[in-house]
């Protein structure tokens, strides 16, 4: 090694460790931000359940951080895992009531790659939450493929003894895979759309709109 390179190299260290330094002061702000954002956070309390529905290939750790959050901070509710086995089987834990201050349902697939097979399980989840936990409206949350998922859930009308959507809120996921998949869309769903396009012409329920900065295109506005 030259005296040059080597002259060189607590320098290269120096810089390093300033960018590591500087990247955690500004990550630890930004966390903090977020979270007293969250502990000054007032939200209205109902006894809607919201169930949480995950993308592809997901984990406990898709839904079960915010959640946790969530409850930490009075927002909601930490109510109930719906853990779901390869074969179908339902292990279902719940640690609080299912009727008061937004109670929080999350959905955790042991086989989170097979769509077809999640939908026949989504819809046993939903008959077990009506007749066994007297659940009847819910809000939905999907992300990437769970919204595609939820959005089968909601175009697909629930039996007399499955809860109707109130809202629903689409994470990064297109939803759908073709606009007419969407032709069927309940009108007096409210959809939130965050990270992804929703919505086809057909669909004329209430929105909210996030900024085009974060949405490719804004969301059609309801004719």
């Amino acid at each position: 090694m030259t005296k040059k390179t080597h002259r060189r190299w607590p320098r290269v260290v120096g810089w390093t460790a300033g960018v590591l330094s500087a990247m955690a002061i500004g990550g630890t702000v930004w966390w903090q931000s977020q979270l007293n954002a969250i502990r000054h956070l007032t939200v209205r309390q109902t006894d809607i359940a919201t169930v949480f529905i995950p993308g592809y290939n997901s984990n406990s750790w898709t839904f079960s951080p915010m959640i946790q959050r969530f409850a930490r901070y009075g927002i909601a509710t930490d109510a109930m895992t719906i853990n779901v086995s390869a074969n179908g089987h339902l292990a279902i834990t719940r640690r609080a009531a299912l009727n008061q201050r937004n109670p929080l349902i999350n959905i955790i697939f042991a086989d989170a790659r097979n769509p077809e097979k999640q939908t026949t399980q989504l819809h046993r989840i939903m008959t077990k939450l009506y007749t066994d936990y007297g659940v009847h409206q819910i809000n939905l949350v999907g992300h990437s493929m769970g919204g595609f998922l939820a959005t089968r859930y909601i175009t697909q009308p629930p039996t007399a003894q499955q809860p109707a959507v109130v809202r629903f809120v689409n994470i990064a996921s297109g939803g759908a895979r073709a606009d007419s998949d969407l032709a069927d869309f309940p009108k007096n769903i409210a959809v939130l759309a965050i990270g992804a396009i929703f919505g086809a012409p057909a669909v004329t329920g209430r929105y909210r709109w996030l900024p085009s900065s974060i949405l490719p295109r804004p969301f059609p506005r309801p004719s």
